[in-house]
Formats: C-alpha cells, sequence, structure tokens
C-alpha cells in the first residue's frame, strides 16, 4: 500500500511515532512544508517539503500537493480546517485514491461560530474547506470520543467515524530507575525531593500559573513543612518571562526550577525525575485540550499523575490520576497535598497508569489499528 501522510508545518515526531511501525509493510510518505515547525530529523517516515505561500500561510496551502499524491492508494490528512486537507479532496477527485482525515478537534463549528470572524477572508476560506472535507473525505480518525462526537454534530456520519487515540513507544516510555544523585544535581534537584514536573507549553491555557500558585500553598502548609518540595518546569513559550515574574514575586526561586528545552528524543529521560507529574490545563473558547500526550508518556513511565477536567483529558487519565477543577489553583494545591502525603496512593496511580497506557496507548498497537482503517476503505475501490 501507498500511504501519504499530509500534516503541512504541524509534521512532528510525537505523532508520527504512531504511524512509523507501518513502515515495514508499506510505502509511506509525510509531506510537510518549508518552514516546518518541529525538529524533523528523527523521523522514520521519509519526508518531502513543498513550498507554501507566505501571503496565505494561516491557510496551509502546499504548493504542488495535488500532483504529488495522484501516486497514492491512501491519503491521511489531519482536521478539517487547513487547506492541505482540502486539497487532498481535489486530488481524490482527480486519482481516486481514498482519504482518511485525523480529527484532534474536539469543539464543535470551532471558529464557525465565532461572530468576530464572520466575513473575514481567512476563516471564510477554511469553512469552505470544512464543508468540502466533510462531505467528501473517506473516513474519520478522531483521537478521542470528544472529538468523535464534534465530527457528528458537523455532520459527519457516523459509520465513517472510529476512534483510535494516540500511543507512544513503549520501549521508550518505561519505568526506570530515578537517576543518581549527580545527575539530579545538575537539574538543581536532590535525592530527597518530591518532585512535580511539569512537561509542556510555557502558555496560559496550560495552566502554568495555576501551578506557581498552587506552589506558593504547599510551601506554607505546615503539614508539609517536613518535606522537600521541588517544581521542574520542562518547555518553552510565551508566557516564560512572565512565569519567572510570579515565581520571583511569591519567593519561590528555592522551590521552581526552569528547564527550558529538551529534544524530544530525549524526552523520556526527564519523566524518571518526577514523583509526580502536573498538566493543568484550562479550557478556553478556541481551545479544550484535546488529547494531553504528555500524560500518557507519564502514565507509561508510572509516575502518577494529576491534571483538570478540560477538553478530553478525563478520557486519558481515566482512573490513573486525580482530576482537579481547571483555573483554580487552589483545587490544584490540594491534589498536590493529597498525593505528596500518600506515597502509597502515588505507587498505586503510578501501576494504574502504566497499565492503562500498555493497554491503550501502545503505539505499536495503534499503528496496526490505523492500517485496519485504511485497508477498509481501500477495500470500497474494489
Amino acid at each position: 500500500m501507498r500511504i501519504a501522510i499530509v500534516r503541512g508545518a504541524n509534521l512532528n515526531k510525537w505523532e508520527m511515532q504512531n504511524y512509523e511501525p507501518l513502515l515495514e509493510r508499506h510505502e509511506m510518505v509525510a509531506y510537510t512544508d518549508t518552514r516546518h515547525k518541529y525538529d524533523l530529523s528523527t523521523i522514520k517516515i521519509p519526508i518531502r517539503r513543498l513550498p507554501y505561500l507566505p501571503e496565505q500561510a494561516h491557510l496551509e496551502y502546499l504548493v504542488g500537493l495535488e500532483e504529488e499524491l495522484v501516486e497514492f492508494d491512501v491519503v491521511f490528512t489531519a482536521d478539517t480546517v487547513y487547506a492541505y486537507s482540502y486539497q487532498t479532496i481535489k486530488a481524490k477527485e482527480r486519482g481516486g485514491m481514498k482519504v482518511v482525515v485525523h480529527i484532534a478537534e474536539n469543539i464543535p463549528f470551532n471558529y464557525e461560530i465565532n461572530p468576530m470572524n464572520y466575513g473575514l477572508p481567512p476563516y471564510a476560506r477554511r469553512n469552505e474547506f470544512r464543508e468540502e472535507v466533510r462531505r467528501k473525505a473517506d473516513f474519520f480518525i478522531p483521537i478521542t470520543e470528544r472529538a468523535k462526537q464534534a465530527l457528528i454534530f458537523e455532520g459527519v456520519p457516523e459509520e465513517k467515524i472510529r476512534v483510535i487515540p494516540w500511543g507512544v513507544d513503549l520501549e521508550r516510555f518505561r519505568p526506570q530507575s530515578k537517576p543518581s544523585e549527580e545527575v539530579l544535581n545538575s537539574f538543581g534537584l536532590s535525592g530527597k525531593d518530591i518532585v512535580i514536573l511539569y512537561l509542556g507549553r510555557f502558555d496560559w491555557p496550560r495552566g502554568v500559573y495555576d501551578l506557581i500558585y498552587a506552589t506558593r500553598e504547599l510551601i506554607d502548609d505546615d503539614e508539609l513543612k517536613k518535606y522537600s518540595l521541588k517544581v521542574l518546569f520542562v518547555g518553552q513559550g510565551e508566557e516564560f518571562e512572565g512565569m519567572k515574574w510570579l515565581v520571583a514575586k511569591l519567593s519561590l526561586e528555592r522551590t521552581i526550577v526552569f528547564l527550558e528545552k529538551c529534544p524530544y528524543e530525549k524526552i523520556h529521560r526527564l519523566y524518571n525525575l518526577g514523583d509526580i507529574f502536573i498538566f493543568p490545563s484550562i479550557p478556553t473558547r478556541y481551545i479544550k485540550e484535546q488529547f494531553g500526550l504528555a500524560i500518557v508518556e507519564a502514565m507509561a513511565c508510572g509516575i502518577p499523575v494529576i491534571s483538570t477536567l478540560c477538553g478530553s483529558i478525563s478520557e486519558v487519565v481515566d482512573d490513573a490520576g486525580i482530576l482537579a477543577q481547571p483555573n483554580d489553583p487552589l483545587s490544584l494545591y490540594g491534589a498536590m497535598k493529597e498525593l505528596i502525603l500518600n506515597e502509597g496512593l502515588r505507587r498505586r496511580l503510578g501501576k494504574i497508569g502504566e497499565k492503562r497506557a500498555v493497554d491503550n496507548f501502545d503505539a505499536k498497537k495503534n499503528a496496526e489499528m490505523i492500517e485496519d482503517v485504511f485497508n477498509e476503505v481501500l477495500k470500497g475501490i474494489k
């Protein structure tokens, strides 16, 4: 089978690990553009870079994509909103290949019902793309039940939808022993610390400020004075300067540690620094956490998880962690305190999470389920 994966500027390793196992049996190419956002050096799937139109960069149009796709049996694009997904439909009309759409969006008609954008050319065009892709794509693979329900609200027949979540490489993401004192010291940590790990973007909807406020509550709690607590933030983003300012304002420089950047091929090594993983996302009008892959990575590494009731997170965490109220530092503080005080609960949730990751989020198994979809849609033309 010849498979094209179209992701434009969003092509990345953490998603591609779910499809790389198919290289053993199929010919595959991944399409990006010349301004791709992420490091592509460790992606095993062959990559083709196409030009984009700078004046229409927001539309994610790939120059020459339709001509490229005629040689493939299945085209696997992402979301209905991008011009490249619309281009796959135009290629299908020429060449007859099957189009399968990966869906992460879990807000029905997102942006389409926003009155501020009515009549604005970029969004008017995107709405045209969406309608065409919804009508003419052969199949849809949402990564959560909420994304599936959004598709149904938007008019996609349920028989053309199958939920297949993202997975991770379980050979990389697995429980490991704590690093040596020397390694811990290099991160500003020690073996005596209970380390609360955040790994993700330093952006407001990620709840990073809530975590800082909750940390101040922990430090002020008399019941927790006997514990050496550290919060390790790993990531980068537009709120970094604001986060550093707030840490200084709340006198948390001795408790909160920042690590600005870590390549994805090394990220699995950071999880064994943590005793608790925290992912405190906040919903907004246009963003509700679509999945939370870092949660799966942490669970696979046997780390207990605290997250929030935001978007699709509850589907991912299930009973493997504690879910706090979003945008509520006190709720977050309460969940963190519970796990700090209860080592047995930390161990139990870590074991539950590890099993859940193995059972539900194995990239190799998920690749086989995606392969089944591709085979089924191809049977429709035989």
